[in-house]
């Protein structure tokens, strides 16, 4: 049977069927789900790499919505289109505008989760602190 083993972090090291784990390896009962899992002396965490991850792909799932049901594409080909002349240039940049202030806004849920100032967010929760997008006539 294996042990599982963590390091002085939390992090997992492995399991190890009788050899000797590292020195300073911290025996727990179980192995992660997902590698990046973190073990907080009773139970696995996400870690804040992992927290990062969500958080982002959440906002930019919601950020890419908001462009299509202007008929673009994309996030990105939207904001393409702000640097260069064309008709709908002038929603481009607001839409530039406005996605530059929710990723502004994401970026300071993520540091305040790491810092344990505030519970992740769902993403439900996340959509609805962020700053609602008005696009030009």
């Amino acid at each position: 049977m294996s042990k599982f083993f963590i390091d002085q972090n939390g992090k997992y090291i492995g399991g190890f069927d009788g050899a000797t784990p590292p020195v300073n390896a911290i025996e727990i009962p179980s192995a992660p789900e997902h590698a990046e899992n973190i073990w907080d002396g009773t139970s696995w965490v996400k870690s804040p790499e992992q927290i990062i991850q969500e958080l982002e792909q959440a906002i930019d799932k919601h950020i890419d919505s908001v462009a299509k049901a202007d008929k673009w594409d994309s996030r990105i080909t939207c904001t393409m289109r702000a640097g260069y002349p064309n008709p709908r240039q002038n929603k481009a940049i607001a839409f530039g505008q406005w996605m530059d202030a929710c990723y502004a806004h994401c970026i300071q849920v993520q540091a305040d989760v790491v810092a344990g100032l505030r519970p992740v967010p769902t993403e439900a929760e996340l959509i609805a602190e962020l700053p609602v997008m008005v696009w030009p006539k």
